[in-house]
């Protein structure tokens, strides 16, 4: 990949340099984009409410996916990702119903 073994500072350099379309729709080589990134976790929490329409889930992943996952969820500007720094170890929680989420904390 073009970005591999480069310090983030300099990955996210050139990332502030894009629009927020031209960022949303970028791939990196051997990569995808935030676009593909974002509906590929959506189609995992569909397959996720799918196979678990009553019960309590736990999904654990890292803070890219939480940062694209919340905005997505909760139906927002996907800008709003870039509000959201989860912590190593942190939760983030959601109620669904209906195929409807609410963000809890």
């Amino acid at each position: 990949s073009v970005h591999a073994g480069r310090p983030w500072a300099e990955v996210e350099a050139m990332l502030n340099a894009m629009d927020l379309e031209t960022r949303y729709d970028y791939v990196p080589e051997g990569g995808e984009s935030w676009r593909m990134f974002e509906r590929r976790l959506g189609e995992a929490m569909e397959e996720i409410m799918r196979e678990n329409p009553d019960g309590t889930v736990t999904v654990v992943t890292h803070a890219g996916a939480i940062r694209a996952l919340i905005p997505f969820l909760k139906g927002s500007p996907k800008e709003e990702s870039f509000l959201y720094q989860p912590g190593n170890a942190s939760v983030t929680l959601f109620d669904v119903t209906e195929q409807r989420f609410s963000a809890v904390l």
